[in-house]
């Protein structure tokens, strides 16, 4: 298998796309598509930590912390206009 078909496929499985969606996309097999699909999640599995998270309490993107960098930027900071009760962007604080 080329690498391409590869990419495609994990990132079909990690988006969540049923494995007969992704067969026809891929012209792979439904079983081999469910069979690479297990396999990945049964190595995703035994590569969890065995360690629970030090706080008590977790914000979502905190257990994603190998995911990427924050973006400086939200997409709200780039809008023209102010929601009501936000200040608008480059406006000075009294």
């Amino acid at each position: 298998m080329t690498p391409t078909p590869v990419v495609l496929l994990l990132r079909g499985i990690v988006k969540g796309e049923p494995s007969r969606v992704l067969a026809a996309e891929l012209q792979m097999g439904e079983r081999t598509v469910l069979d690479v699909r297990r396999a990945v999640q049964d190595r995703a599995e035994a590569l969890q930590p065995d360690t629970p998270l030090p706080d008590a309490a977790t914000e979502s993107d905190e257990m994603f912390q190998n995911a990427g960098e924050k973006r400086a930027r939200t997409l709200r900071s780039l809008r023209s206009t102010p929601l009501p009760g936000e200040q608008a962007a480059g406006a000075r604080h009294p």
